[in-house]
């Protein structure tokens, strides 16, 4: 599929341009550099960095993704729906997009089977994704039909207008009821895939803010709230890892790397935000699992 818009910018870095324009993150652009799929007025373009200048075209070319084949028993539990946005209940074990080299089928393959015209409808390579949860995690999850709404909501969640509640079963019992777990987070080096606590100088370190309270403690465990008011990747396993209490079937962040749970007990279970369009304040519920009742009651 090509996409072509003129510039309208005098100076602009390319590479931010498309950025910008094409609603692209910056992995998809140098996927389009790296296989030269970026023309600018007709011609490939020297460096990524070049300078455009007003009226100058740029034209890209998303590739076409191979078709997965998506069983009709696999649908998207919808908790709210109008013509903009989706909000569904993402059941744990599956991912919310592709990561690399990943080909199981996914909560955005699903949604593009169902509502096809979002291809059309939106340009970015993760077509109404507007945030994300972990694939071992379950509950509300926010889905844009349109280039708009998706915009919109994506800038709500970076300025933290977005409050978002989970339920969590953890190891033990945190010495207080109440609290918040104000420490940075960064990647661990040695394993990209995992996320630690940082210094606070530490220039890769990010700000992060978590509140918990603790509901029940029962069979030593103990259900929390939390309300993560920042929202970096792994942030309420990383924090309550710190706390001393890691949430039970976590086998990256817990002692559980054979676990003898059946999930991650971790669940979305609230969201509230306004609407991109009618600015009407949404809050959806999704009501805690099974699986957490009979972990706790058992």
């Amino acid at each position: 599929m090509k996409k072509k818009k003129k510039s309208n910018l005098e100076d602009i870095r390319l590479d931010n341009f498309i950025k910008q324009e094409f609603n692209l993150k910056s992995s998809e652009i140098e996927k389009l550099f790296k296989n030269n799929l970026v023309l600018l007025n007709n011609k490939k373009p020297k460096k990524k960095g070049i300078k455009i200048k007003k009226n100058d075209v740029v034209e890209i070319e998303i590739l076409e993704q191979e078709e997965i084949k998506i069983p009709n028993t696999l649908k998207l539990e919808k908790l709210y729906e109008d013509e903009h946005i989706m909000v569904i209940d993402k059941p744990e074990g599956i991912a919310v997009h592709h990561g690399a080299g990943k080909k199981d089928i996914t909560i955005l393959d699903i949604f593009l089977k169902k509502y096809p015209e979002v291809n059309e409808n939106i340009i970015s390579e993760r077509k109404g994704i507007v945030h994300r949860l972990d694939k071992e995690t379950s509950g509300v999850l926010i889905l844009a039909k349109d280039e708009r709404s998706l915009k919109r909501l994506q800038k709500s969640f970076k300025r933290r207008e977005v409050e978002k509640k989970y339920y969590a079963i953890v190891n033990g019992s945190p010495r207080f009821k109440y609290n918040s777990i104000n420490k940075p987070i960064k990647r661990n080096y040695k394993n990209r895939t995992k996320f630690e606590i940082g210094e606070e100088d530490d220039e890769k370190s990010k700000e992060a803010l978590t509140y918990y309270h603790v509901l029940i403690t029962r069979n030593n465990f103990s259900l929390l709230r939390v309300e993560p008011k920042t929202g970096r990747t792994h942030q309420i396993r990383v924090h309550l890892l710190y706390l001393g209490n890691p949430i039970i079937g976590d086998k990256i962040y817990s002692q559980d790397k054979k676990s003898e749970f059946e999930r991650m007990y971790l669940h979305a279970y609230s969201i509230k935000f306004l609407h991109p369009i009618t600015k009407n304040t949404i809050c959806v519920y999704s009501p805690i699992p099974e699986s957490f009742i009979k972990l706790l009651f058992k």
